[in-house]
């Protein structure tokens, strides 16, 4: 079976009709597009990279947001010190 590829700026291209891609070849890689976006799907190492990326972030979020809480806990806790203080000092005579 004879495959009709195309050469667009650059690259060797063949459509897939039944996967809705094109496949497009530069010298040894190969990236499949989505026609109707033009843009290139994702590879396995982009996908890989963009995990790591969004588990950092989450990571860094987690944390930040353990330590503003901290510091919640600590302004309430002084707070209640202060008011306490300021309770007995009323009290006196």
């Amino acid at each position: 079976m004879q495959l009709a590829t195309q050469r667009h700026g650059g690259a060797r291209t063949l459509h897939s009709e039944v996967l809705g891609l094109t496949f497009r070849q530069f010298g040894k890689e190969v990236r499949l597009m989505d026609p109707a976006t033009g843009k290139d799907l994702p590879t396995h190492d982009e996908l890989l990279r963009t995990q790591r990326v969004g588990a950092a972030r989450t990571a860094t979020e987690i944390a930040c947001r353990r330590a503003a809480e901290e510091r919640q806990r600590a302004a309430e806790a002084r707070i209640a010190g202060l008011e306490a203080l300021l309770a007995r000092q009323r009290a006196e005579p």
